[in-house]
């Protein structure tokens, strides 16, 4: 029997047939999985393919759109997309709707697994071409200590499931690298996790080096870890657009960049690594993957290829049964 995804097609900024023709490129190197996706009347695809379905509704929730259009818009495709992997008929949520109204469904929807804050789950490239997670991202306002101990574990238990490492590296995102660093909440998440039996912490990380560090989880507040990650992708792609704009005036910078190619490359590499634009909402009782608002075709496959996984590697109940075992140690 396939297993299903559920896709919600309306959310980018690049439209619907860019997610539909991404879904088919996924199901033409997977068989054994069924797309469902999620549109408005106005939508019509192109081509069809045997393994998605397409399931109708009246409104879909703009890009700019506060957290409560999960709610307030009407018969939106959004929320018919939470509800149907809530009554058990997909095992995942990918999506590239407005990151506030997709936070709030899946707090509201899926709801939290007890014990557990959700928090956004970006992963990027160092110059290793090392993948590396960060969370919190921006799921949640306020942070407290035991909130970055939880995210250490969650963080851990994904790295292991896509592979990244069996045995992840953790460090806490600060202002310098000694243990004394750090505001109060810094401080205390720093004693915790040092204390915490299961955790993999090897100490403080700081900002300028988290393209070439050595770990594998970074755990950060969500409004600082917001702005490192958009920081670090700002720079990756503000770069390489810097270099096509310059090669493009001068026959002389164009050459060098020639002598230059293999760097260039690993620049490309960091950009459009397998798991870029995707995030994954983790401490869900259901898998909710964001998708980029850009949605490149890409980063659509990449936010499908991530779902995939964490159904076969079951992330759901392996996060649920760490929480148990820390509770009984």
């Amino acid at each position: 029997m396939k297993k299903i995804i559920a896709l919600e097609l309306m959310g980018g900024d690049t439209g619907p047939q860019l997610a539909y023709d991404s879904a088919v490129k996924f199901l033409n190197k997977n068989s054994d999985y069924k797309i469902v996706a999620f549109a408005t009347e106005t939508f019509k695809p192109v081509t069809t393919h045997e393994s998605i379905e397409i399931i109708y509704s009246e409104n879909f929730i703009d890009h700019d759109a506060q957290a409560m259009s999960i709610l307030r818009v009407k018969n939106n495709t959004l929320a018919t997309a939470f509800d149907y992997v809530n009554e058990g008929k997909a095992e995942a949520l990918v999506s590239a709707s407005s990151s506030a109204p997709l936070v709030a469904g899946g707090f509201m929807k899926f709801k939290a697994i007890e014990g557990l804050k959700p928090a956004f789950t970006p992963i990027f490239t160092g110059f290793d071409l090392r993948p590396r997670i960060i969370l919190d991202a921006g799921a949640n306002i306020e942070t407290t200590p035991e909130m970055l101990v939880n995210y250490a574990m969650m963080g851990e238990e994904y790295a292991k499931a896509i592979g990244i490492s069996q045995n992840p590296i953790t460090k806490l995102v600060n202002i310098g690298s000694e243990d004394t660093k750090g505001d109060a909440l810094r401080k205390e998440a720093f004693k915790l996790l040092s204390d915490k039996e299961g955790i993999n912490f090897k100490g403080n990380l700081e900002s300028n080096v988290v393209l070439t560090d050595d770990y594998d989880v970074a755990v950060i507040d969500a409004y600082s870890g917001n702005i490192l990650i958009k920081a670090v992708e700002g720079v990756m792609f503000g770069f390489k657009d810097h270099i096509k704009a310059a090669a493009d005036k001068s026959m002389k910078t164009k050459l060098g960049l020639l002598v230059a190619k293999d760097s260039i490359k690993v620049l490309k590499q960091i950009a459009y690594h397998e798991f870029a634009g995707a995030a994954v909402v983790l401490g869900l009782n259901k898998i909710l993957i964001k998708v980029h608002g850009s949605q490149r075709e890409n980063e659509v496959i990449s936010g499908l290829n991530i779902a995939k996984t964490l159904i076969e590697k079951d992330i759901v109940n392996s996060i649920k049964g760490n929480i148990e075992h820390a509770k009984d140690n």
